[in-house]
């Protein structure tokens, strides 16, 4: 009976079992496909208080199966191994054996085959905190003609946890590069801040700062010479004293681009004192001062004080008195003589005429 019931389709049972071996085979064949991924980063969760003084290594190589698809995306940064102590006992050097359960991978259809190396030795200390000054790692040079004014780091300490003796030897932090090639203006960046060693287990509070970097055109120094001096009064108070500077010139020392000061015209500097309050001795010490264009820095007068003089009033000059001038007597003319008019002589009547004739 069990025996027909064997048989029974047995052409239809024996089609089925071998597209099932075949579907396996299939299947085996396209997910085990595999993967070597290798500086796959080893994270401990440590109990408060605890730090990691040293360990043998910090990276591990990890081997997949899967799908094609499925280990495509894969790589160093999609896996980690992350390794928590929390639930154990302290003891200054632990011996851990690295599972599959520990590493975190994105994917679907994969499987861990082999993780090397399989042991990892770590060494078990106190915690400690230090706060450090935090300095930027420049690299590069900027253009020709431009250089670093100011670098500012907001903000400028942070906090390193790790195992307490091992802080007493780290004096600073440092920053990832700042590249400033190519850099011809002041700009603003963010940067990660790197922990003491590569084995150095811990972390860094804040993890990133803002560097602020100031740039500015190259400068030269120039001295120009025999700039007249003015004398300047507060609006509406023009004194009626009369006052004088001395010395009445002086040579000024400037700072800006080459560009600007090779182009400037020394016109253009203009060196004054103020004449208001002025003493009752006559002599009055005055600082120059100096207005100059836009981009120009002053550093200096030569001199830097000067006397503003009241000079006496003139002495005024008597005007000589004038002479008069005697003016000639006039002599009366006499009157022309009439002059006689001429009479016209009657007009004579014309003849009568002869009338026998």
């Amino acid at each position: 009976m069990k025996k027909q019931r064997l048989l029974h389709n047995y052409k239809l049972k024996a089609m089925s079992l071998v597209l099932a071996v075949l579907s396996w085979l299939i299947v085996k064949q396209i997910t085990n496909n595999d993967i070597l991924v290798s500086n796959v980063p080893v994270n401990f969760t440590l109990p408060d208080g605890w730090a990691i003084r040293d360990k043998d290594f910090s990276e591990v190589q990890v081997r997949f199966l899967g799908t094609s698809k499925d280990l495509a995306s894969l790589d160093r940064h999609s896996v980690e191994v992350n390794i928590d102590l929390r639930k154990e006992d302290y003891e200054p050097i632990k011996i851990i054996q690295i599972l599959p359960k520990h590493v975190t991978v994105a994917g679907g259809n994969i499987r861990i085959s082999a993780i090397q190396p399989e042991r990892i030795e770590v060494q078990l200390g106190r915690e400690g905190r230090k706060e450090l000054l935090v300095r930027v790692n420049e690299i590069g040079q900027p253009p020709e003609g431009i250089k670093v004014e100011a670098v500012e780091v907001e903000p400028s300490l942070a906090t390193l946890v790790g195992a307490a003796d091992l802080l007493a030897g780290v004096n600073g932090l440092q920053t990832a590069a700042l590249n400033l090639s190519e850099k011809s203006q002041s700009f603003e960046q963010k940067l990660d801040i790197l922990l003491p060693t590569s084995e150095w287990v811990g972390r860094v509070e804040p993890a990133r700062v803002l560097v602020k970097v100031t740039l500015a055109g190259q400068t030269v120094e120039q001295k120009f010479s025999e700039i007249p001096l003015m004398l300047t009064h507060p609006a509406g108070q023009e004194s009626p004293l009369r006052q004088v500077v001395e010395p009445r010139q002086v040579d000024v020392f400037l700072k800006g681009s080459p560009q600007l000061l090779d182009s400037l015209d020394p016109r253009r500097i203009q060196a004054f004192v103020s004449a208001d309050p002025l003493g009752k001795s006559g002599k009055n010490e005055r600082k120059v001062l100096v207005l100059v264009p836009a981009g120009i820095e002053v550093l200096a007068t030569q001199p830097e004080v000067v006397n503003v003089r009241i000079l006496p009033p003139p002495t005024p000059t008597p005007m000589p008195t004038a002479t008069p001038v005697p003016q000639p007597t006039a002599t009366p003319v006499p009157p022309p003589a009439p002059t006689a008019t001429p009479t016209a002589a009657p007009e004579t009547a014309p003849a009568p005429s002869d009338p026998e004739k």
